[in-house]
Formats: structure tokens, C-alpha cells, sequence
């Protein structure tokens, strides 16, 4: 229309004289210059909606490029944290590998010593007896006999829990003889491991680094609220039930034979424990950690702290608009919301 009303202004102005036809004219000038200001106006709207877009499209590669840092960082420190797990992990390969080297260093000392005594002891039992010959030089005087006493070592025991043998004298027996060894001092985590018996409850748990919140068991009554585990089951073999609630603790001790404690987590209402997330909704829930409910922070590897808010049997499910899990075998299902 713009273009329309131009060309007949120009028409009728170049067509008439001054004087003729100056209403019209008039009229269509004044429909020229509304056009104008309206068609000025839409191109300055369409430039602001232009300037607009631009904005929100910067804003979202901002938004976009801030997403992407933050997921190079957390793999970064996801990264950085299995390699530290598996340098702890070598590290106490290492220490396992070294003292196993220092107990065969210990039994091979042992052997030699109690060999040593027991060739010292039979040759003064022989002596003693006469089954070894008497040996005369008529040039010389006669030499001396063994003596009866076992003397001194000349080699000098390592500290260790396996103290040398100590050579004492029974009543009865000949010189030499009689050895005992002097009881090995217990190692108290062995002691710990061994004192615990199916039924059992421990103060301990998962500390939301897949380490446990303790060295070793400590057993309290089931009823209090620091009874976080039970153990169901003690074995020397790693064959216990996992997942929902449930895990072992193997110790290797002393002697190299294997306690394998059998675990089921106790619930109760109030507790928290950590879990991950999946399109921003808890999904993944390490049930055997324990963790403050008011914690601002927790480990890289979470992103949600839950809070119990029922424990009861049956199937998932029965939770409202809470979050569920099924536990201990499906025998039961947790309630928890996010803390």
C-alpha cells in the first residue's frame, strides 16, 4: 500500500497544476507520511526483537560454556580421586607384599635357630651318653670335652612378635635338652575379627569414601543407635550377599587364614545416606554410608544426602511422594526425601 499511495501522489502531482486538485493531494500526502512513520516503527521493532535474539543466544553459549567447565571439572576431580584410590590401593599391596617378606624372614630365622638348637642339644644328649668316641693324641694332652651347656649365640635376634626360642632345663631331661617358645604376642585386630559371632551388631559403616568408618569391629548392643550393622554370617571365604543393605569385611590375619564377616545395614528412621543423580533426581543410593543430615558438603562421587523417613516390609512402592528402595532381598523398602 505504501508503495501504491507513492506512485499516485506522484501521478497526480505530476499530471495537475498547482492549484488543482490540492485536497487530495493533501489527503494523500498526510496517508504517505502515516505509512512512513508506521513502516519506521516495525523496522525499529524488528531491529529491538533482532537485538533481543542476539542477547538470549549469547546467554545461552554463556550458560552452555559454564555447563561444560563445570562437567570438565567434576571429571577432572572424579579423575584425580580414582587415581588417588588407586594409589592407596597399591600402596597397601606393597605393605601386604612387605609383611608377608618379613614373617617368611621371621619363619626362616626361627627354622635355622631351632635346627642349630636341636644339632647343639644332640650332640651334648651323645656326649653325655658316650656314643661319641674319646679322641687321645699321646703327643698332646687330652682335649676337652663338649661342654654341657649350649653357649651363647653369636648372632643377635630381630625384635619381631616371634621371639627366639628360650633354652630351659626340665626336670628329667639331659643337658641340651627341653626347649619351649614363649607365646606370640596377639595381633588385636585379628582378636577383634575373631571375637565377632553371627548375630552381632558393629558401630560401623560405609564413611563416603568406600572406606569403613573403622580399623576394626566394634560390637554394641543392636538396640542402640549407633548399632548401623549386623552380621549374619562369619566364613573365611568372600561369599556373602551384596547389594540392597547387604556387604562383607574380609581381614587377612596373621597366619594368612581369611575372616569374612557377612553384613546387613540397620535401618532406622532419621538417618541419612548418600546417593547420585540422574536428570537432576536422586537415583543411585549407597546404602550402607552414613552421613550428617545437615552437611552442606559431601564426596564428589554423590550429590544427594537422603534422609530414612519410614523403614517397613513389602515392595517398592508403597512411599507416597517419597523416594523408595528395595532392601535386604526385597524383605523390605526404605522410604527417605532429599535432606
Amino acid at each position: 500500500p505504501y508503495t501504491q499511495l507513492r506512485e499516485t501522489y506522484t501521478q497526480l502531482r505530476d499530471a495537475v497544476t498547482a492549484g488543482q486538485h490540492r485536497d487530495r493531494l493533501g489527503s494523500v500526502a498526510e496517508t504517505l507520511r502515516r505509512y512512513q512513520e508506521e513502516l519506521q516503527q516495525r523496522i525499529q521493532q524488528r531491529d529491538e526483537r533482532r537485538q533481543q535474539e542476539l542477547r538470549a543466544e549469547r546467554a545461552r553459549q554463556e550458560h552452555d560454556q559454564r555447563i561444560r567447565e563445570e562437567a570438565e571439572r567434576r571429571e577432572q576431580q572424579r579423575r584425580a580421586e580414582e587415581e588417588r584410590k588407586r594409589e592407596d590401593e597399591e600402596r597397601r599391596r606393597q605393605e601386604a607384599e612387605r609383611r608377608r617378606e618379613a614373617l617368611r624372614a621371621v619363619a626362616t630365622f626361627t627354622g635355622a635357630m631351632l635346627l642349630l638348637a636341636a644339632v647343639i642339644g644332640g650332640m651334648a644328649f651323645a656326649k653325655e651318653k658316650g656314643l661319641l668316641p674319646e679322641r687321645n693324641n699321646h703327643a698332646n694332652p687330652p682335649s676337652s670335652s663338649v661342654p654341657t651347656h649350649t653357649p651363647a649365640s653369636r648372632y643377635t635376634p630381630i625384635p619381631s612378635r616371634f621371639p627366639a626360642p628360650t633354652h630351659t632345663r626340665t626336670p628329667g631331661s639331659s643337658a641340651g635338652g627341653g626347649y619351649t617358645f614363649p607365646p606370640r604376642e596377639p595381633n588385636l585386630r585379628d582378636t577383634a575379627f575373631a571375637a565377632v559371632r553371627p548375630g552381632h551388631c558393629l558401630n560401623v559403616h560405609n564413611n563416603g569414601y568406600d572406606r569403613w568408618s573403622k580399623n576394626s569391629p566394634v560390637t554394641v548392643p543392636c538396640g542402640w543407635l549407633t548399632a548401623y550393622v549386623r552380621v549374619t554370617r562369619v566364613t573365611k571365604f568372600d561369599t556373602c550377599e551384596s547389594g540392597g543393605g547387604r556387604t562383607s569385611w574380609s581381614h587377612v590375619n596373621d597366619d594368612l587364614t581369611r575372616t569374612v564377616l557377612c553384613l546387613e545395614r540397620q535401618f532406622r528412621t532419621g538417618q541419612c545416606f548418600l546417593a547420585t543423580a540422574k536428570d537432576g533426581s536422586p537415583n543411585t543410593a549407597s546404602l550402607m554410608t552414613i552421613w550428617d543430615c545437615n552437611a552442606s558438603k559431601v564426596p564428589i562421587e554423590y550429590d544427594f544426602i537422603m534422609r530414612i523417613t519410614s523403614v517397613g516390609s513389602g515392595t517398592v512402592g508403597n512411599c507416597g511422594r517419597d523416594y523408595a528402595w528395595d532392601i535386604h532381598g526385597g524383605r523390605g523398602t526404605i522410604c527417605a526425601t532429599v535432606a
